[in-house]
């Protein structure tokens, strides 16, 4: 029953034409495991934004210039530097400029072609060009492979200029100094402003070098006969600043250095489309966002020797930072991917302090706190024991430090301390960063979805702790139950169907924002509650044409547009797609379809997930500009696999199946799915659904029926 993984997380299925992506070329990332690099839009060869963490140059630019040495003629390649491009390549006094076609976004390649076509005194200059940007993965270098075909009646002779400086951060986005300012077609090369081989800021340096011939200090020789072309390739490398060795301008290796750098990629979906489990169904839609939110989960993942650990599970601006809530949104994935990565990320923040560990740099290094820390770090380890069975790891010690259960019950009791009110519901403050960023007020305090969280969290210690024998237990349950009866007591609202928040005045605040649907699976709801909450999601009060509204726009209180991560207008990526993963599992199958149909449509316009999208619109605000990847968009592999499949891990080895047989999907299969030494696949239509264990049947169900197997 096993797909084939030919065309399963391979660049070539993962690429998408420029002229279909939403993003902003400063927000288009050319990837590999050490950092990323964004193509300048409207060229055919610039460069920007250097992310190779720590060293993060978001001013930094790169392009070239051609200097025709037969009329002396300068073409430029910079275009984006020009707020009006009308009068560029008409008269004779305008900028000469290699004007953009395509382009093609791969996770690790991004191609576009140019053409340029003019006569200068009498003579027809015309070739055509294409260029291949990469990433290493072995260094922090920058590739760029160049193709340059000659279609004029003479021979082609041209120097090749780099050019490297920084440019303003305010939008337009226009270079300081542009080279058609400083090279104009009049002076010559070497006037005023020479070629730039080596950039320097304070503490690095970023060295360009090609395997063509050096022109001196002009740049580098290209001479292409009639009807011929020449490809030639550059690298940027990104080192610490020197000033006693001059990088060299000529290397011979490039051919060699792309060509790992592009395998490197090939191998690492590769590895990954092996551990994760493929779906093949009717829904290419499905597929495809299947496949991009296992892809926004490797470009998170860095593989960087001077990290703290590695790989690293960078929360997805790529300045080797880790976030706790959004890598436990990915960490079912991440379980099923590589489970000791994901202790080793647990461990990191552990090791760097739960409460001044939010966000963990790459050498270890703890700061600030959401208070759904506690809860994330929580479910991160569960997923881990569920995906492994590994209760051991509880127990372990670290040199100078307490047992896994033992930290875990230092945060609950430190959390007590700081937050429980006298009938034990949990105060979390005044301050709204310490929950979720919403600009308006009235979330904070007593909030539900914490205090609900909360419950869960002592539950869990309280039942850990009674196995082993640990005199906490009793105190773990009480302040469990605490919260649990202040919920139905003093927060459910009956007449809106929804909980309340609660002041210090005892005042009652009512907030329509989707973080409380985190407690869909949490025991200390009613039935009947959970029905309640669903009913919003049915009725349409939170839905967009392409997902979520991070707070239903009913709610004019504290709906705005301005921050559609938690304040109504779109969706946080990864809380999409955990609703749909809790609906599913709560048989709310048509719901859950509806929603994740929306968020498939994602596939339209984003080769990766960014942290937010629109609700009714496929783009990101312009201040999310540097978001443009999130790791919680990781959830939306579990999604597919524990939702809409029904594939759920049990702690004693079992594997719960509850498939949802949506008939949108035709003949649906799933293969590959690992679990402790075996191989499971599913096989489902609108009438029910098979699980083959090891390549054997073992197991046929009804739509909906749950069903386990050892």
């Amino acid at each position: 029953m096993a797909l084939g993984a030919d065309n399963f997380l391979t660049p070539e299925s993962l690429a998408k034409p420029r002229a279909e992506i939403a993003l902003a070329d400063s927000s288009l990332r050319v990837f590999n495991q050490r950092g990323c690099v964004s193509p300048r839009d409207w060229t055919v060869c610039g460069v920007k934004l250097l992310r190779f963490p720590p060293i993060c140059i978001v001013d930094y630019r790169f392009g070239l210039a051609f200097r025709e040495q037969s009329t002396g003629t300068l073409i430029l390649d910079n275009q984006d530097e020009y707020e009006d491009p009308l009068y560029l390549n008409q008269k004779e006094k305008d900028p000469n400029i290699l004007l953009s076609q395509d382009a093609v976004w791969q996770p690790n390649l991004y191609t576009r072609t140019g053409t340029y076509h003019r006569y200068h005194q009498g003579r027809l200059i015309s070739f055509g060009v294409t260029s291949e940007l990469s990433v290493s993965a072995e260094a922090d270098e920058i590739f760029l492979a160049v193709d340059v075909t000659n279609r004029g009646p003479d021979t082609l002779n041209l120097t090749v200029i780099p050019d490297q400086r920084r440019a303003q951060n305010d939008r337009p986005d226009v270079v300081l100094k542009p080279l058609a300012e400083t090279l104009q077609p009049s002076q010559p090369s070497a006037t005023n402003r020479p070629p730039c081989f080596v950039f320097r800021g304070k503490d690095w340096q970023v060295a360009a070098a090609s395997d063509l011939p050096v022109a001196g200090d002009a740049g580098w020789q290209l001479v292409i006969p009639t009807n011929g072309h020449k490809l030639f390739r550059l690298v940027l490398s990104l080192t610490n600043v020197s000033d006693t060795v001059q990088p060299a301008r000529h290397l011979e290796d490039l051919s060699k250095r792309i060509e790992l750098g592009q395998l490197a990629t090939r191998n690492e979906l590769k590895w990954a489309a092996e551990r994760l489990p493929q779906i093949h169904t009717d829904s290419k839609a499905l597929d495809e966002f299947y496949q991009r939110s296992a892809l926004t989960l490797l470009m998170c993942r860095l593989n960087r020797p001077d990290y703290v650990v590695t790989p690293f599970y960078d929360f997805g601006q790529l300045g080797g930072r880790s976030v706790l809530w959004d890598l436990s949104f990915a960490s079912p994935t991440i379980a099923l991917l590589e489970p000791e990565a994901l202790k080793g990320m647990v461990r990191t923040h552990l090791k760097a302090g739960i409460f001044n560990a939010t966000y963990t740099n790459w050498k270890g290094v703890g700061s600030g706190w959401y208070a759904q820390s506690p809860f994330a770090l929580l479910k991160i380890i569960n997923d881990y024991l569920a995906q492994t069975g590994d209760t051991a790891w509880l127990d372990e010690t670290n040199v100078g430090q307490p047992s896994l259960f033992g930290q875990l019950c230092d945060v609950g009791e430190e959390f007590h301390r700081r937050y429980a009110r006298s009938d034990g519901l949990l105060d979390i403050g005044g301050n709204t960063g310490d929950m979720l960023e919403i600009r308006t007020s009235d979330y904070y305090h007593v909030l539900p979805a914490i205090n609900g969280l909360a419950s869960d969290y002592y539950r869990q210690l309280a039942a850990w702790a009674l196995t082993r024998h640990d005199p906490r237990a009793a105190e773990f349950n009480q302040w469990s139950q605490q919260i649990a009866d202040g919920l139905q007591t003093k927060m459910w609202d009956q007449p809106t169907g929804w909980f309340v928040n609660l002041f210090p005045d005892d005042s009652r605040h009512l907030v329509m924002s989707y973080h409380l649907f985190d407690l869909l699976g949490s025991p200390s709801l009613r039935a009947d509650q959970r029905w309640a909450l669903v009913k919003h999601l049915q009725q349409g009060d939170f839905t967009g044409t392409f997902g979520l509204h991070s707070i239903a726009p009913s709610d004019r209180i504290h709906y705005d547009r301005e921050d559609c991560d938690w304040g109504g207008g779109g969706q946080y990526i990864g809380m999409s797609a955990r609703i749909v993963e809790s609906l599913y599992r709560l048989g709310e199958r048509a719901t859950a379809w509806d929603i994740l149909k929306r968020c498939t449509r994602w596939t339209e316009r984003f080769p990766y997930w960014p942290q937010t999208i629109y609700a009714d619109e496929l783009a990101l605000q312009p201040h999310q500009a540097n978001w443009p990847l999130q790791l919680s968009g990781g959830g939306g592999v579990a999604a597919v696999v524990a939702g809409v499949f029904g594939i759920h891990p049990q702690l004693d080895g079992t594997l719960e199946f509850q498939p949802s047989c949506e008939p949108d999907l035709g003949e649906a299969r799933l293969s590959g799915y690992h679990f402790r030494g075996n191989t499971f696949d599913v096989v489902m239509s609108k009438t029910g659904f098979h699980v083959y264990k090891n390549g054997h049947a073992v197991i046929h169900g009804r739509p909906g029926q749950r069903v386990s197997c050892r």
